[in-house]
């Protein structure tokens, strides 16, 4: 019985724990030079890290979106815990990410960080 308690205290402890952890994402330089969807899809190797500013202007399933500049779409893949803020088609946003261009497969961005960009 004691040994029962004390397991269950323990794992409480670390529920407790578990459920006070913050989110945060680095939001200093970058090796990331901001660029266009154009660009990226006519010069970025496979496994390039970019950033590009536009709008997520639809949903297509689970975590996957099509994301637009003024240049071009491509399919990017974001996971729920990065929209820390209501996001929209009308939202700027800007994205850094892992550029990922497998054969037999279409283009896309593995986000990994998204910010809602201020208008200029």
């Amino acid at each position: 019985m004691k040994k029962t308690m004390l397991t269950l205290s323990a794992l409480g402890c670390l529920l407790i724990m578990g459920a006070h952890q913050a989110h945060a994402q680095y939001m200093g330089p970058s090796t990331a030079k901001l660029s266009t969807v154009a660009e990226v899809l006519a010069n970025a190797k496979h496994n390039t890290y970019v950033q590009l500013e536009g709008r997520i202007i639809r949903k297509i399933e689970w975590g996957e979106y099509i994301f637009a500049d003024e240049t071009a779409e491509i399919k990017v893949e974001i996971e729920e815990e990065a929209f820390t803020v209501p996001v929209d088609e009308n939202t700027l946003v800007t994205i850094t990410g892992e550029f990922e261009n497998f054969p037999l497969f279409p283009p896309e961005i593995d986000v990994e960080t998204l910010v809602v960009s201020t208008p200029q």
